[in-house]
């Protein structure tokens, strides 16, 4: 057999290297000529040296390409397969490890990750992950290899670069076992927790291996901040079964509440995806099943909730219980015999809500048709519901089922459920649901108000106790609680423009129940008191009535948790009512003549924020103390009850619609907002609340020019507080990507203001730099200079230019750690005064001698601050807590900084500058990368010929890099030494 030589070898090898870039469809045969030259030549030491170099060489070409293209992608998913097929021979062959191909590849690639070129780690790891990607079961592994790979790509995990973070969790996935102790899924519930960047956290949710144990603390993420990280949970727990939630009952109901809860649109849908295609067709799309794993008697509006989604997706009740429904319960007779025993709490909700998605759908001839079947008789149906009195939550479900009937004999009906809301001894939650039915089936509203207000006089004051001894406490405090019921739903259900008049006469009851001792009346209570307000023909008869303010100040400020909910739920409803709106104009602009509502910087005192404007007015004082206590929680319990979670959650939302509403437009208040959104915790309410305002920031800053002149002054003093907070260096990157995506321009936006702002943003910042460098070093500031743009703005590039030079004159001498990005970012500055007219206006001695006297006075303030103790925000239970340190990829030089992850980052990425040219003449290759491993020397003056790559459009990965730039970069062609 004659040995091909190296020349033709090359030529070989070459040619079908650039067939495989181009079409995957040439990868078949050029797999089969590759192993085949490789079988024929194994003998050959010197050829197949040559075969394993030349190869590597290449991987090290494609590496070195700074964009992603497809030609490359074509590349890699070919090496990865001829990988694996020289690793079966060498295997067979029973070969040293250090002879295996695989392994001198797989090792190459490891070191290739510590490289300090961001492509070249992105790739190195991307082609790890293929080569494992193609393996098959039966393909074995040394362990070792494993480790190392484990420990490497545990190192890319901390990668600055968000798409090396995401393909190094990629390769992990690969490692991962479905062992409940498995390092890895420890490892990535470490990172899930820490990470800042939405597409790691996604990839990370994809690639999990979902256990029993380990899904609670998964579920956490449904309520994470991004919609895409809430959109994979859903996507991955569709692919559970659903007995796995046996025994963890409590986090299936927040899964689904939290689905069910949900906004966005490609959450919601991936939510419906799960219940509908998924978890319904596990279980034959019964969806009696699906009611008996939530237990809808403890959760009846999530169960109703999820029915609605279900019956909106075309799934139908198919049970038996349901065929013919309305004639079977027409024959069972007066003594429901046989029937009554079938109705369980499940079929009685989802009759009621089926039969009220039909009505929607009564429109559709068949829907109209299956409705028919699901009714009877009504007094037969109201025989079948006096028959479940003690159960009160399918009593429930079939009193309102008879809001389907179009007629019934009326005196029947009435009589029956007047003496319902007589009967203390009632459940007084269904009070409500006899009341909706009972206005039905009166003739007119008059009548409706006439058997009512009987109702509350014999409740209130019953004739056949005249000449009763006093009755007791107990029986006195049940029959306002009946009464207040019956009020609120009277007050919930009565227009303001059409109101009958006997409300008037509610009032006095009102009040009086307010000053009660049991906290459960005074919660119906104020809950009917706030009702009654605003149906009221004068929108200031609270601030006109003292004592009623007094009482709402006092409950907001002492009272029971549940009162302080329903009062600050009234404070919100009546702040956002328009005609007090209107009222509450002119005291917003009297407070604001006074200082600020919201101070972060308040020390610890008695009350942790404070309203400072103290005037006799009522609007004032009742804003004072809404705010004060709105945001108060008092650090009293580690762990929170739900009351408190739900407060929390009511307080953030209700201030953030009094932004939205422009009732409020208070500085220091929207900081403090902001400062929340970035503090650290990861409890559900925290997440919750984070939701809350992500949703809040996005709608608000571009709603106005005055919402966007807010949010820009806020900069200074968010960043600031953080500043001279402990251990949180690694927040600021999230931070200026946070208020650069929300002044992005959207459509019909004014660009060039939207441009203003942004530079007004970094002149603040460079303002900060200057700064705090009397205090400490500020890299963790000037290495995030590269994150902004510089718009050609001539009053603003002028002070950035300035500062720039302060900058580069003072803090360059004192931290020569700063030199380099201060200098990348100066030479921008330059570029763009370049752009600029030549006559444009630019600053005079005078300008820039205030300047620096203004710089000094803040240089002073930053540095008197620096001594005060570290600052705790108020804001809510919570302090800071330090971001977690990572290892900055490896230099070439092979020194190691430290820097921070991120807070959660924004949907969308700043715009961000071009990188400026490096000065430093290209590496060649071999000191950039890794020589390829070879055993033997190879023959010279045997270079093979050139690999010419695609030159395709497609850029998938980030390219911004900030190490020194390779002039090799901007081409996509690779050429072989």
């Amino acid at each position: 057999m004659v040995k091909t030589s190296i020349n033709k070898l090359t030529d070989i090898l070459v040619d079908n290297l650039n067939q495989v870039q181009i079409s995957k469809t040439s990868h078949n045969r050029a797999l089969q000529l590759f192993v085949e030259l490789y079988q024929k030549n194994k003998k050959n030491n010197e050829v197949t040296e040559y075969f394993k170099k030349f190869l590597i060489e290449q991987v090290n070409k494609a590496l070195v390409v700074k964009n992603r293209d497809p030609s490359i992608d074509r590349f890699f998913s070919f090496i990865a397969r001829l990988s694996l097929e020289l690793f079966s021979i060498d295997e067979k062959d029973q070969l040293p490890l250090e002879d295996i191909f695989f392994y001198n590849l797989i090792n190459h690639l490891l070191k290739c990750t510590e490289n300090s070129k961001i492509q070249i780690r992105f790739k190195s790891c991307l082609l790890i992950y293929q080569i494992f990607s193609n393996f098959n079961e039966s393909t074995e592994v040394e362990e070792e290899v494993f480790n190392e790979i484990f420990e490497k790509m545990k190192i890319r995990l901390q990668d600055r670069k968000t798409s090396v973070r995401t393909v190094a969790v990629k390769v992990l996935q690969k490692l991962q076992t479905q062992d409940e102790d498995d390092p890895v899924v420890r490892l990535f519930f470490d990172m899930l927790s820490k990470e800042g960047s939405e597409d790691v956290r996604s990839t990370i949710i994809q690639t999990m291996v979902v256990t029993k144990s380990n899904l609670p603390t998964l579920l956490i993420r449904a309520r994470d901040i991004k919609p895409r990280v809430r959109k994979s949970i859903y996507i991955l727990i569709s692919q559970v079964k659903l007995k796995v939630f046996n025994g963890i009952h409590k986090h299936l109901i927040d899964l689904l509440s939290c689905g069910c809860s949900d906004r966005d649109p490609i959450v919601t849908s991936a939510f419906t995806s799960m219940l509908a295609s998924s978890w319904m067709k596990s279980i034959d799309d019964n969806i009696i099943t699906l009611l008996e794993l939530i237990k809808v008697e403890e959760n009846e509006k999530l169960s109703i909730d999820i029915i609605n989604i279900l019956l909106d997706q075309n799934i139908l009740p198919k049970n038996d219980f349901f065929k013919d429904l309305g004639q079977r319960l027409s024959k069972c007779g007066t003594e429901l015999k046989g029937f009554a025993e079938t109705i369980t709490p499940e079929y009685a909700l989802l009759w009621r809500c089926y039969l009220e998605f039909l009505q929607k759908k009564e429109t559709v001839v068949l829907y109209s048709e299956i409705k028919e079947t699901l009714i009877t008789d009504p007094q037969q149906h109201l025989l079948l519901t006096m028959k479940f009195e003690s159960s009160p939550f399918i009593f429930k479900q079939l009193l309102l089922i008879l809001n389907q009937y179009e007629y019934f004999n009326d005196s029947i009906l009435l009589n029956y459920l007047e003496g319902k809301l007589l009967d203390l001894n009632f459940d007084i939650d269904l009070k409500s649901s006899i009341l909706l039915i009972f206005r039905k089936y009166c003739k007119t509203e008059k009548e409706f108000y006439d058997h009512i207000l009987n109702v509350l006089s014999d409740i209130q004051d019953p004739i056949e106790d005249v000449y009763r001894v006093e009755e007791e406490e107990e029986i006195k405090n049940l029959r306002k609680l009946h009464s207040l019921t019956i009020i609120s739903y009277i007050l919930s259900n009565t227009n303001k423009t059409i109101r009958d008049p006997v409300i008037d006469g509610l009032k006095d009851y009102i009040v009086d129940s307010i000053q009660s001792e049991k906290p459960e009346i005074r919660e119906k209570a104020f809950k009917c008191n706030c009702l009654y307000i605003l149906l009221d023909d004068d929108p200031n008869f609270l601030y006109k009535n003292n004592g009623m303010l007094d009482l709402y100040l006092s409950a907001l400020s002492k009272d029971h948790i549940k009162v302080q909910m329903v009062v600050a739920t009234a404070c919100f409803d009546l702040l956002t009512e328009d005609g007090m709106n209107n009222a509450l104009i002119e005291q917003r602009k009297a407070m604001q003549k006074n200082d600020d509502i919201i101070s972060i910087d308040q020390p610890e005192t008695e009350k942790e924020l404070l309203l400072l404007s103290t005037s006799g007015n009522f609007c004032n004082k009742f804003l004072n103390i809404l705010f004060d206590n709105v945001l108060l929680i008092k650090d009293t319990n580690d762990q929170e009850s739900k009351e408190e979670s739900q407060f929390k959650l009511l307080k953030v939302e209700g201030i953030a619609k009094l932004f939205y509403n422009n009732i409020i437009k208070d500085q220091k208040l929207l900081n403090s907002l902001i400062i929340l959104f970035f503090i650290k915790e990861t409890s559900d309410t925290s997440l919750g609340i984070k939701q809350i305002l992500s949703t809040f920031f996005q709608g608000f800053v571009l709603k106005s020019k005055k919402n966007s002149e807010l949010f820009v002054n806020s900069f200074t003093k968010v960043l600031t507080y953080f500043v001279h907070s402990q251990n949180t260096k690694g927040i600021f990157e999230n931070l200026i990507s946070f208020y650069l995506t929300l002044l992005q321009p959207n459509i019909g936006a004014k660009v060039n203001l939207l441009d203003r702002y942004q530079n007004q943003i970094l002149v603040e910042y460079l303002r900060l730099i200057l700064g705090i460098s009397y205090v400490q070093s500020p890299i963790f500031l000037c290495s995030n200079l590269h994150l902004f743009s510089i718009s050609p703005c001539v009053d603003s590039v002028n002070l950035i230019e300035f500062y720039t030079q302060e900058i580069k004159s003072s803090i360059s001498l004192l931290y020569k750690q700063c030199s380099a990005p201060v200098a990348k970012f100066e030479s921008r500055v330059v570029a763009i005064k370049s752009h600029l007219p030549e006559n444009h206006p630019t600053l005079d001695d005078s300008k820039k001698m205030k300047l620096k006297e203004s710089l000094e006075k803040y240089k002073l303030e930053m540095q008197a601050d620096s001594k005060k103790p570290p600052k705790k925000f108020r804001l809510m239970k919570s302090s800071v807590e330090s971001q977690p340190i990572v290892p900055q990829p490896v230099t070439p030089t092979h020194k190691t900084q430290e820097i921070n992850l991120r807070a959660p980052d924004t949907n969308k990425s700043p715009k961000k500058p071009p990188p400026s040219p490096s000065k430093n003449k290209r590496m060649e290759i071999d000191q950039e990368l890794p020589s390829p491993i070879t055993n033997k020397t190879v023959p010279q003056n045997e270079n093979p010929k050139p690999i010419n790559f695609e030159n395709d459009q497609e850029k998938v990965m980030d390219t911004d890099d900030n190490s020194e730039n390779d002039s090799q970069s901007n081409s996509k062609k690779c050429i072989i030494m």
